[in-house]
């Protein structure tokens, strides 16, 4: 892969594929002390498009975000279906999955330059009038984890979906 022309930008997002949400969440509450996670079910029903591998895909996970500082946490629990957080879970059990820069100020032309240089998209999620989600396989690259693209840019705010769930 040859230098992109095109930088990525500070990570202020890293998320873990995790086997259940709620036990990894009690654990940041203790260790952490972060104690209220904003939760929601991410479902290809939602979506105009969802896709695995390039290919139309059904699935679900849930997410769970939580902020640390300037940075973005998610635990990503999947449900059913083809993703990529079903297949690090099951390769590797629970472990960082995904980095991203939620804020680059022209996410798609980022995608189009990954995959211009031979990133392949794992699961792409084209949420009706909220978002684009692209999880580029950056695992030879980068030392086995995801890069993870919105479009457009959410600054790493935590969505208005969901419910707050709080630990002690």
């Amino acid at each position: 892969m040859s230098d992109l022309d095109i930088s990525m930008g500070p990570i202020n997002h890293v998320a873990m594929a995790v086997k259940d949400w709620r036990v990894t969440a009690k654990s940041y509450a203790k260790l952490m002390g972060i104690k209220t996670w904003r939760v929601m079910e991410i479902s290809s029903d939602m979506m105009e498009t969802s896709e695995y591998y390039g290919e139309p895909a059904e699935f679900v996970w849930i997410s769970a975000f939580a902020r640390m500082g300037d940075t973005l946490i998610e635990l990503c629990e999947p449900v059913s279906g083809k993703t990529v957080f079903d297949d690090f879970v099951k390769e590797h059990g629970d472990g960082m999955q995904h980095v991203g820069d939620l804020s680059h100020p022209n996410p798609l032309e980022l995608v189009k330059e990954y995959t211009r240089q031979g990133v392949k998209v794992g699961n792409y999620c084209n949420i009706a009038g909220v978002a684009e989600l692209y999880y580029l396989d950056t695992r030879e690259q980068l030392g086995g984890m995801f890069l993870e693209v919105v479009a457009p840019p959410t600054y790493a705010r935590i969505a208005d979906l969901g419910e707050d769930v709080t630990f002690d």
